[in-house]
């Protein structure tokens, strides 16, 4: 449907998804592609959350987008290398669901909506010192978007932050960033380079923003206007304070600043059945064996020792102190205000060892 307000929600929905960042509105689409009347409710006023802040890269090993880049890739590749990462901190079952699941919901996307995903030359597993890791294949992105068609839906996107942007705001990705780097040695690049920033201060004179969208921005932008193509109510700068029950069955949410209730009942395929049913509850594999394994103590850190040392050509001041407690290095008490005004500070942290064994028996006794 459209971006609505609190006054004008419907009385009921199938499915009431709250948060909108990538998770969120894959739910709200899948659901609606079902046929399923959704409510999407955001808290803040835009949509897309921390997605719309990062890279947007999706890692979905077996994907046909990703099989182009790395053809030799296979399922037991992937299975021993999540094996060999995750261990016992994950149930199998879950990580062999996700792998059948993961190839069918990404080409389900880009079947039937605005979503588009390509694999990159040169993108590792994030784990990529376990056997079985891949340089490319397994991790795709978002293809850039052109959110004009979006009409005013576009200023619901959150905004990147200025980290990812250059000349105050134009998006770019790392197809962008390489041209960029080689645009007075490549003609190719050149070309590049000009047609993006010709096309970022025509965007930013007639529309106040970059209206190419990439990396998360791209992802959200893509869901987005998947979502509103199909017909998910969209309540934004609204939170959800309480789920409302009856008979222990949940039927409802209420909504900030006195809103309406807006009861929706479960439907078949929920993970748990309508109270009195008679049906059990749906069993939910435990996330790791019980007990789950300890983690190894993180070592602790000692006080961080910082040599301060004069700007320009000036002798050492004098080797520094430890940080003082508001968490800023102490100035040697001799040295002049100005000398410090024009320091540079040259500080490193040493993490003693990890404690063996026997030395932690000891110390316990």
């Amino acid at each position: 449907m459209a971006d609505i307000s609190i006054d004008s929600i419907a009385e009921r929905y199938d499915v009431a998804v709250i948060g909108s960042g990538a998770a969120g509105l894959g739910a709200a689409i899948f659901a609606a592609l079902e046929g399923a009347r959704v409510l999407l409710i955001e808290r803040t006023e835009y949509i897309g959350g921390t997605s719309a802040l990062s890279g947007g890269t999706v890692w979905a090993p077996g994907t046909e987008t990703g099989r182009a880049a790395n053809p030799d890739d296979s399922r037991e590749k992937v299975s021993a290398f999540l094996d060999s990462a995750v261990g016992n901190f994950g149930n199998r079952d879950m990580r062999e669901a996700f792998l059948d699941a993961a190839p069918e919901a990404i080409a389900t996307l880009q079947a039937r909506t605005q979503v588009q995903f390509r694999p990159y030359p040169r993108h590792p597993d994030y784990e990529w010192d376990h056997p079985n890791a891949t340089l490319n294949g397994r991790a795709i992105e978002p293809v850039p978007f052109d959110t004009r068609a979006m009409g005013a839906a576009r200023n619901m996107i959150r905004p990147p932050i200025p980290e990812f942007t250059v000349l105050g705001g134009m998006n770019i990705d790392r197809v962008d960033i390489g041209h960029l780097l080689n645009r007075y040695k490549s003609p190719a690049s050149f070309l590049h380079v000009a047609r993006i920033v010709t096309r970022y201060m025509r965007d930013r004179a007639l529309h106040g923003r970059h209206t190419r969208v990439v990396m998360g921005g791209a992802l959200v932008a893509r869901l987005l206007a998947s979502a509103l193509d199909l017909g998910v109510d969209i309540l934004r700068s609204t939170e959800v304070t309480a789920l409302t029950e009856t008979g222990g069955e949940v039927t409802g949410l209420r909504l900030r600043a006195g809103a309406r209730t807006a009861p929706y009942p479960w439907t078949a395929a929920s993970s748990s059945p309508p109270a009195g049913s008679g049906a059990p509850p749906a069993a939910v594999p435990p996330i790791c064996p019980t007990p789950c394994p300890p983690k190894a103590p993180r070592p602790p850190a000692i006080p961080a020792r910082c040599t301060i040392w004069p700007s320009a050509s000036a002798r050492p001041m004098g080797r520094g102190t430890t940080r003082a407690p508001s968490g800023r290095p102490a100035p040697p008490a001799a040295a002049p205000m100005a000398a410090q005004r024009s320091s540079r500070i040259s500080c490193s942290t040493v993490r003693s060892p990890a404690p063996s064994a026997s030395t932690s028996r000891a110390a316990a006794s």
